[in-house]
């Protein structure tokens, strides 16, 4: 449909929602506060509140995967990691003996903040003179965020553990 301004927009289908045309497909989604978001910010909670995650870190703790940050190390000759660990529940473990993966917005996180050896995250024995900074556990999204919110971690930090250097 054209609009008004001269630019194209064009209908979501089902929704009736219309967005801006830019060239390649966007849906849409409604954040609660009357303004809508496309796929590369989708939002943590359902209402919109507070910061975004990137839809592949959201998508990705969801599904039951960890993402994890380097940190600064607790000295020189150390290095330290936080990661986000979900929490796996007797569904997820049923759905993957089946093959399938199970996406799940009400998950519960455990937070790990290790401080390790730089020397030993090479070997096998990584674990040699680790330290375990601190842990939490949180019950869904909005206290994730919460959660790394007061540990001076934003979202978009994290990344898969296949990009970082995480021994674990």
């Amino acid at each position: 449909m054209a609009a008004g301004d001269g630019q194209r927009r064009d209908v979501a289908p089902l929704t009736g929602i219309a967005y801006q045309g830019c060239g390649r497909r966007r849906w849409p989604w409604a954040d609660g506060r009357g303004r809508l978001l496309l796929h590369e910010e989708f939002p943590m909670t359902a209402d919109g509140s507070g910061k975004l995650w990137p839809v592949d870190k959201l998508t990705a703790l969801r599904l039951g995967r960890r993402l994890v940050t380097e940190v600064p190390g607790a000295g020189p000759g150390r290095r330290a990691f936080v990661e986000i660990r979900p929490v796996e529940t007797d569904t997820d473990a049923a759905v993957r003996r089946q093959g399938w993966t199970r996406a799940d917005r009400n998950r519960t996180f455990r937070l790990t903040h290790r401080d390790y050896d730089a020397d030993q995250l090479d070997g096998f024995d990584y674990d040699i003179g680790a330290i375990l900074v601190r842990a939490a556990t949180v019950a869904g999204e909005a206290q994730l965020l919460a959660a790394i919110e007061a540990w001076s971690l934003r979202p978009e930090q994290f990344l898969h553990p296949w990009q970082t250097d995480d021994p674990r």
